[in-house]
């Protein structure tokens, strides 16, 4: 299934609903989160530290301006006690805040910004901008195929180098899910690593991959002209909606109203 993104509207409006999509326009709404962080700080020190290190200032501005509609989506819903915490990172871990009944996952590109949030055990989302990708067989059919095998209602496009871009945020949306990562991912299927060049028993690894953790089912989402993006989410869910995260100040405090 993919999934199309909601005007600013009043579903969201019932507050948070357990397993939400909030697609975010950079370009429209990062003056507003940064103004809005000035006045009311969520986001740890060592946000603005990292942010700090980005030379080029646009992308610094977006990079914190995403993470601040993350805070924003993680208040709307757990509350304000986590604001300023800054999230437990490890390796083969996701990000998430200790204590906070939620999971999240947050994918951002020149742009845009992709947020998931939910109160289950999984969700995984993942943007990439057009780009080439330099994967050469056996390697991208494997991809590929693993790709069309986490999402077997949708088809993948038609066009191969679009083709591997949507086999790539697919696979980059399931291995978030857990926090597992693309790399250990590529390489429990094969793709990577010493049995990359051999397609033996890769339809036994793909099944116990699709077999979880994570129990995801992964959609594409139709987020803006060139952009690619997946979301991988419990099998038991119901996709929701992506909504547009509000771009004006006075939508923002409304979202958390």
């Amino acid at each position: 299934m993919r999934l199309e993104v909601q005007g600013e509207g009043l579903p969201w409006r019932r507050g948070f609903l357990g397993l939400e999509l909030w697609c975010v326009d950079l370009k429209a709404g990062a003056a507003s989160l940064l103004t809005l962080e000035r006045q009311t700080a969520r986001l740890p020190k060592r946000d603005w530290d990292f942010a700090s290190t980005i030379a080029d200032t646009r992308r610094a501005g977006e990079w914190l301006a995403a993470h601040v509609a993350l805070r924003i989506l993680l208040e709307r819903a757990v509350g304000p006690k986590w604001r300023g915490t800054p999230f437990v990172r490890g390796a083969g871990v996701k990000p998430y805040l200790a204590g906070a009944p939620v999971t999240f996952s947050l994918s951002h590109v020149s742009g845009w910004s992709l947020v998931g949030v939910g109160s289950g055990e999984y969700v995984g989302v993942d943007l990439e901008r057009a780009r080439c990708m330099n994967i050469r067989e056996p390697r991208r059919v494997m991809l590929q195929r693993a790709a069309a095998a986490l999402s077997e209602e949708t088809s993948l496009p038609e066009r191969e180098d679009l083709r591997t871009l949507q086999a790539w945020v697919r696979l980059e949306a399931f291995a978030k899910a857990d926090g597992r990562g693309i790399g250990r991912l590529l390489t429990q299927l094969g793709i990577v690593g010493s049995t990359s060049a051999q397609d033996v028993g890769f339809c036994k690894r793909l099944d116990e991959v699709k077999k979880g953790p994570p129990a995801c089912k992964v959609h594409d989402l139709d987020i803006a002209a060139g952009v690619f993006a997946a979301a991988a989410l419990p099998l038991t869910a119901r996709p929701p909606a992506i909504f547009k995260f509000p771009s004006s100040i006075s939508g923002i405090h409304e979202l958390l109203s």
